[in-house]
């Protein structure tokens, strides 16, 4: 399926989802699950996973229900971006090209 096609559906799911009541989904990592950040830091990378320094693209993390827990390691690690953005968070990432960066 094309990256078009993906994030149409994704945007139809989400518009579904509101219409009835529901939260959207929390974007976790494919790597290791974590829940992922948005940012608009990295050109054609939408998502960091602060958990294995992984960039990831606007249609690539795993759609997952959010949950108290999910919630609170969610907030754990968007306080770790906010205060360290690019050092240590990104320190696990691949070089340019590789998969997930």
């Amino acid at each position: 399926m094309s990256d078009e096609i993906k994030a149409f559906v994704m945007v139809l799911a989400a518009i579904a989802r509101k219409q009835q009541g529901k939260p959207a989904p929390m974007a976790t990592c494919p790597n290791c699950r974590e829940p992922l950040i948005g940012t608009l830091r990295f050109r054609g990378k939408e998502f960091v996973c602060v958990g294995c320094g992984r960039l990831w693209g606007f249609v690539d993390p795993i759609p997952t229900e959010s949950t108290p827990e999910l919630e609170a390691r969610y907030r754990e690690l968007k306080a770790k971006w906010d205060k360290e953005p690019t050092g240590a968070a990104l320190a696990a990432s691949e070089p340019p090209g590789g998969e997930g960066t």
